[in-house]
């Protein structure tokens, strides 16, 4: 009898052993994946206004969402009038991106953006206001955000500009 009792304390120990290790190596590698510092995406309209950008993302926290900070480039063709020009475009700006989802792949995202936007010698450049929302597969493989940006301000023109919007789809690593 006795064998017996060490031996089903010696199995539990055992299971519980190895239930613990699992379930810390299940939450290390949780902790990686939702731990991805940086990101690429291409936007459509948005900070390029009617064109598209390829765009950097480095967030600074080490929890997901937090503070971020994006840098890209892009360009267009606009042939709604004339013979149409071509257009480069340059967009900067920096976020703080809110969890609302328990596992954290749900965000919503607030900040400024700051864009240059230039084509046959003329340029300019304008500030905006950013609120996206941010949806992430579980592999982070996938981003999806779809962005309102509720204020477009050309620098140097005054009571000017309005609402915006941008669709962005790009992955973490």
């Amino acid at each position: 009898m006795k064998r017996l009792i060490f031996s089903i304390a010696i199995a539990v120990i055992i299971i519980r052993n190895a239930s613990a290790q699992n379930t810390a190596s299940q939450t290390m590698a949780a902790d990686t994946v939702t731990n991805l510092k940086n990101a690429w995406y291409i936007e459509v309209a948005g900070a390029s206004l009617i064109g598209v950008t390829f765009n950097y993302e480095r967030f600074l926290s080490k929890k997901p969402g937090g503070l971020s900070v994006h840098a890209g480039f892009g360009g267009g063709v606009f042939t709604l009038f004339d013979d149409g020009f071509v257009f480069g475009a340059v967009p900067a700006g920096i976020s703080y991106n809110i969890p609302t989802s328990a596992d954290k792949r749900q965000m919503i995202e607030i900040g400024g953006d700051y864009s240059l936007i230039f084509a046959e010698g003329d340029q300019s450049s304008f500030l905006s206001g950013i609120v996206s929302w941010r949806y992430e597969t579980p592999s982070h493989n996938l981003i999806i955000r779809l962005t309102l940006m509720p204020i477009i301000r050309p620098i140097g023109e005054e009571d000017s500009g309005g609402p915006w919007f941008g669709f962005s789809i790009g992955r973490r690593f």
